[in-house]
Order: structure tokens, then sequence, then C-alpha cells
């Protein structure tokens, strides 16, 4: 605020504005700058590395699939359906697979900020690949046949986050399009948190496996629910935190 000294001539002497110097002045913190970490500092590479290797239980699952379907000729009898039908396992496998491991480099800043045209061109890549892959999970989802560890909770499950998958991806590319990069990275990172699920499904799962056996249909049905809501969670307070649009320009 101004200051408004009485000169020292008079009394009767108007009194004269005087700005304080820059050096007095305290700017106000904009709304939009970026906080502070106060706290110890994380390492970049932390969060990258982690869902790299949260992709990575699907991605070597999928393989142990190809590799079933190339070379086995009598599957067993819980595998006969991959194998009537395989195109639509190929196509899910091949697909969310490369949105998996690709998918990781489009959410550092580092990258986009030195290379958005290879961001770009990625993209171009992993949105197809993704809506593929999430055509593919559905349409087994609806045609294969029920194995006799899943339930119906579990298809409408999958059925219901494959489609939000869906509609994710399709408002990220919108707002792309329309040059609304926040809303972009949003999208995305919604729609990469739900593919994810698989991953985390696993990782949950694989142990309880080891140590007991296969769980009941029921909680295995809620435990899978849960890491489909619980990556979704993940996601939106990344988002909150302002994760995706750090350095974000394309």
């Amino acid at each position: 605020m101004p200051v408004l000294p009485i000169s020292a001539a008079g009394a009767g002497d108007h009194l004269r504005v005087v700005n304080p110097p820059a050096a007095m002045i305290t700017p106000r913190p904009s709304a939009l700058s970026e906080p502070k970490n106060l706290g110890r500092a994380r390492p970049p590479w932390l969060r990258p590395l982690g869902l790299l290797l949260l992709g990575f239980i699907p991605v070597l699952a999928g393989i142990g699939r190809l590799v079933q379907l190339a070379t086995v000729t009598q599957p067993a009898p819980e595998d006969l359906r991959f194998v009537e039908s395989p195109v639509s396992a190929v196509l899910h496998i091949v697909g969310a697979s490369v949105f998996a491991i690709l998918g990781v480099f489009q959410f550092v800043p580092t990258w986009r900020r030195r290379w958005p045209k290879w961001h770009r061109k990625i993209g171009w890549i992993l949105v197809p690949a993704a809506a593929v892959g999430t055509l593919g999970g559905l349409w087994m989802t609806a045609f294969y046949p029920l194995p006799p560890h899943d339930t119906p909770l579990l298809t409408l499950f999958r059925s219901i986050f494959g489609l939000l998958i869906l509609v994710a991806l399709a408002q990220g590319t919108r707002a792309a399009l329309q040059r609304n990069f926040r809303a972009h990275g949003d999208w995305m990172l919604r729609a990469y948190a739900l593919a994810m699920a698989a991953g985390t499904q696993s990782l949950l799962l694989a142990p309880v496996f080891v140590l007991q056996g296969p769980l009941d249909a029921l909680p295995n049905t809620l435990i899978m629910g849960a890491c489909w809501l619980g990556n979704l969670a993940f996601a939106e307070l990344w988002i909150r935190r302002g994760s995706t649009t750090t350095h974000y320009t394309c």
C-alpha cells in the first residue's frame, strides 16, 4: 500500500504520495503458481518406475498367453475358450501391452518438455492401441463362456470399467484436438489407471494364491472391483495435485 507521509515543511503542506521501494513490496502468490515442495524431494523417476513395474505384470501374463496360443495343441478345459476364439484375445493382449509400457512415458513431465513431438506421435499410437485392447477385452467378456471362478458381478465390473476406459480415451482425444491440454492429461491418466487395474489385481491376488490357493468367487470379485476403484482414486489424487499438467505443452 502507498505511504502517505506529511511533509516536514509544515502542517499546511499538501500530502505527497510516496511509492515504496520495489524491495519493500511482497508479491502475492498466484493461484496458478506451483506449490513449493517443503518436504523431502521425491526422485522424479520413482513414480514412472512404479507404473512401469506394475504394467509389466499383465504384460508378462499376456506374453505367456500368446506363447500358449502359438504352441499348445491340447489346452486345458479352462483355456479352451482362448484357443477357439483367439483373435479377440490377441488384440486385447497386444493393445493393452503397448498402452501399458509406452503409456508410462506420456506422464513424465521431462519427456513431454524435451520431446513434445514424440509425445504427440506416440499418443496417436497409444489411443488406438488402448481402444483395440479394451474392445478385445469387452468382446471376451460378452462372448466367452464364463469361467467357473468368475461371477456375473465380475462380468458387470469388467463391462462398466471397460466402457469407462473408452469414454476416457474419447474425452482425452477430444480435449487434445481442442488444445485443452489440462483436460487431455486428466482423461488420459484416468484411462491408463483403469487399464492398469490388471496389474494391481495380480499384485494383490498372486500372493494370496501362492499362500492359500484361489479365493472363492465372491471375495475374488470384490477385490478385483476394489482394484479398479483404487486405481481410479489414485488417478484423481494425482490430478488434484496437478501432476498431469506440469510443463505440459504440445
